[in-house]
C-alpha cells in the first residue's frame, strides 16, 4: 500500500529594490518547536531564486518607474516557480506564505481600478527636485523649530525631501499635474499594489503597512495612525483640498495594518466583474491558497534577517545607499532621541 505523499511546502519572498528585484524559494523543513531555527538549516532552506536589475527610479525626481517594477516582480516569481517546479517534479508544490520587502518610501497613485495612474503620480525617497525642496523651507518657516521638534518625535522623521509630506505639497500644487491628480483615487505602495494585482478583484481597497508607512513622515508610531498635525499642514493646501474634496487628504490616504493582517487577500480564479478569468489562478496554481503579507521595509528586514534585533547588535547595509540601524524596544514611555529614524 503506498503511503500518502506530503506536498512541499514552499515560501517565497520577494524584495523590490531600487536597483534590482528578486524573489526567493525556501523549502520548509520543521516547525516551531521542533526544529531549532538557530540549528543548522533552522526552519528553512534555501531552494532557487531569481533576479532582475533594473533602474526602479528616475533621476532627480525620484519617480518610480511602476510598471517596470511590478512587471519585475511577476518575472521574478514566475521564474522561480518555474526552477522549483523543476525540482520537485512528480511532487505536489504549494507555496504557503509570501513576503515582500520594498525600498522605502514609496507611494503610487491609482485609480477607482486599483491601476497604477503613471509614473507621474509616484513618489519615493529619491526625490531631489527643486519645487520639493522650496515646499520643505516653506514647511519648516511654517511650523518652527518647536513644532519641527515634536513632528519628529511623533513621525521618528526630520522634514526633508525624502519623505512625503513635502512631495505631497510639490504634486498637488503642481499646475501640470492636475489632470494626473484628478485620477488619483488612493495612494498605494509596491507591495499592495503587486497584492492587488495578483488577487485579481479590482473592487479591493488595499491598506499598506505600518512598516511601509513609517517611512512616509506621515505616520504617528505611538498610535499607529497617519498624524493628525501632518494631515491638517496637508489640508492647508487649496490645491488638495480642489482634489481631494471635503475628507481632504486622508481620503486618499490608505488604511493602515500590520504586515499580516491581509489573510483575506487571495488569488482569484475570476476578476471582480465575474467573467475575466484572472491569468495568475492558471499561471501560479501554487499560490491559490497561500498566506500573503503586506510589505516591510528593507531596512527593517535586513535588521531581523540578520538577527539584529535588540539593541546589541547593529546592522549595516550596503547597497544602493547604506545604513547603520539598530532596534530600540518601544514603550508608552519612549521619547525618540533627536536625530535620524
Amino acid at each position: 500500500m503506498s503511503g500518502r505523499v506530503c506536498p512541499v511546502d514552499v515560501i517565497l519572498a520577494v524584495d523590490a529594490g531600487s536597483s534590482s528585484v528578486r524573489c526567493t524559494a525556501f523549502q520548509v523543513t520543521g516547525h516551531a518547536g521542533s526544529v531549532s531555527a538557530e540549528g543548522d538549516g533552522g526552519l528553512v532552506r534555501k531552494m532557487e531564486g531569481h533576479s532582475i536589475k533594473l533602474e526602479a527610479l528616475a533621476p532627480t525626481t525620484g519617480r518610480i518607474k511602476i510598471d517596470n517594477v511590478l512587471d519585475a516582480v511577476d518575472e521574478c516569481v514566475d521564474e522561480t516557480l518555474r526552477r522549483v517546479r523543476r525540482l520537485t517534479t512528480g511532487e505536489t508544490t504549494r507555496v504557503v506564505s509570501i513576503g515582500m520587502t520594498t525600498f522605502c518610501m514609496n507611494l503610487v497613485g491609482v485609480d477607482h481600478a486599483g491601476e497604477p495612474v503613471g509614473e507621474s503620480a509616484t513618489l519615493s525617497y529619491a526625490c531631489n527636485s527643486e519645487r520639493v525642496s522650496q515646499e520643505c523651507l516653506f514647511l519648516k518657516q511654517c511650523l518652527g523649530e518647536d513644532r519641527l521638534a515634536t513632528l519628529h518625535r511623533r513621525t521618528g522623521t526630520n522634514l526633508h525631501g525624502s519623505y512625503a509630506m513635502p512631495q505631497l505639497m510639490a504634486h498637488y500644487k503642481d499646475e501640470s499635474d492636475y489632470r494626473v491628480s484628478d485620477k488619483i483615487h488612493r495612494w498605494q505602495t509596491i507591495s499592495s499594489l503587486v497584492l492587488h494585482r495578483w488577487s485579481g478583484n479590482q473592487r479591493i481597497q488595499m491598506p499598506i503597512s505600518y512598516s511601509e508607512a513609517s517611512w512616509t513622515g506621515l505616520f504617528n508610531f505611538s498610535s499607529c495612525s497617519w498624524d493628525s498635525e501632518v494631515l491638517e499642514m496637508l489640508d492647508s493646501c487649496d490645491c488638495i483640498k480642489a482634489c481631494c474634496g471635503d475628507a481632504g487628504i486622508a481620503g486618499v490616504l490608505p488604511e493602515l495594518v500590520d504586515f499580516d493582517e491581509v489573510e483575506w487577500v487571495k488569488v482569484s480564479k475570476m476578476k471582480s466583474d465575474g467573467t475575466t478569468p484572472n491569468k495568475y489562478w492558471s499561471m501560479w496554481p501554487e499560490l491559490r491558497s497561500s498566506t500573503m503579507h503586506l510589505g516591510v521595509g528593507d531596512g527593517a528586514a535586513a535588521n531581523l534577517g540578520s538577527k539584529c534585533n535588540g539593541m546589541d547588535r547593529i546592522a549595516v547595509t550596503i547597497g544602493t545607499s547604506a545604513a547603520a540601524r539598530i532596534c530600540i524596544p518601544y514603550s508608552s514611555t519612549f521619547i525618540l532621541p533627536f536625530g535620524l529614524w
